[in-house]
């Protein structure tokens, strides 16, 4: 766990290293080693950080965990392992599906929500999804009269036509919870993060792309709103912490906040210092 995320205000960490499509805890989330403890415990957390589960994955182990949380306490696991907030289970909706697919998938996401509140304390963050302008009036309807305030979107598509009905919700997102928060998944290119960021300036962005290029020791530089990967020699820990660096820092620009605070009890400590001078090291061996 690299000190870049034992400093960060929040953590998010996908379903599917958490939990086994039958409802158990993944032995990637708990190694044997590690015996009892929690994730919070195990990554040296500090107490502030929140931990995040994000409710996407492939639609065959979603089906599965559906399943699964209807009968035991899934939801009460992934407590126990330290987490703060989970996300709705995110099924598919496909556009060129039965009408019917699209209703049921809406509703099992919501009744996710329902079952997390029902056999847990975490604190549930509803996905929203719709193939349909009506779909999204009622669910943003709904979630005001429960009294959510932050929602979720998934964003990690591969057809245009995905991104053709989001860009249309979106304005009605803004009209009608002008002071709800948004946390997209799944976003990586700039220019679409700029532009939902301009959009909505309280929302937060989660990706698994920052990780995943720097166990392959990738760097992301940029260029304007242009992404250029660069591979570099380093410890993925440190890759990592850049690349998480490159997006906070075009955020802060694109929206005018100051990044979070990241109270640390490595702040001003030797240990700190160290981890600032390698990582000007692995900036220099890169422009070489």
């Amino acid at each position: 766990m690299p000190a870049a995320l034992q400093r960060a205000p929040d953590v998010s960490v996908g379903n599917a290293k958490v939990l086994t499509p039958r409802g158990q805890i993944s032995r990637r989330a708990l190694p044997r080693e590690f015996g009892p403890y929690n994730l919070r415990v195990q990554w040296g957390l500090n107490e502030l950080t929140r931990l995040i589960c994000i409710g996407n994955y492939l639609d065959d182990y979603l089906e599965q965990l559906w399943a699964a949380q209807r009968e035991g306490d899934v939801w009460l696991r992934v407590r126990v392992l330290g987490f703060d907030f989970a996300t709705s289970l995110n099924f598919s909706i496909y556009l060129d599906d039965p009408r019917m697919e699209h209703l049921i998938n809406i509703k099992r996401t919501w009744l996710t929500v329902a079952r997390m509140q029902a056999t847990s304390s975490l604190i549930p963050i509803p996905h929203l999804q719709w193939a349909t302008i009506l779909d999204l009036q009622r669910q943003l309807h709904y979630a005001q009269e429960q009294g959510f305030h932050t929602l979720t979107l998934n964003l990690q598509m591969t057809k245009r036509q995905g991104w053709d009905v989001v860009a249309r919700g979106l304005p009605l997102i803004q009209a009608q919870m002008p002071e709800g928060h948004l946390l997209f998944s799944g976003v990586v290119g700039l220019k679409r993060m700029e532009l939902l960021a301009r959009t909505f300036p309280t929302a937060s962005f989660t990706s698994t792309t920052p990780h995943y290029l720097a166990q392959r020791r990738v760097r992301l530089q940029r260029d304007g709103v242009r992404l250029i990967k660069e591979p570099v020699e380093g410890h993925p820990d440190l890759i990592l912490a850049e690349n998480v660096r490159l997006y906070r820092e075009f955020l802060t620009a694109t929206n005018g906040r100051k990044p979070p605070s990241q109270g640390s009890p490595l702040a001003g400590s030797s240990h700190q210092a160290a981890l600032d001078e390698v990582v000007a090291a692995l900036v220099a061996a890169a422009g070489t």
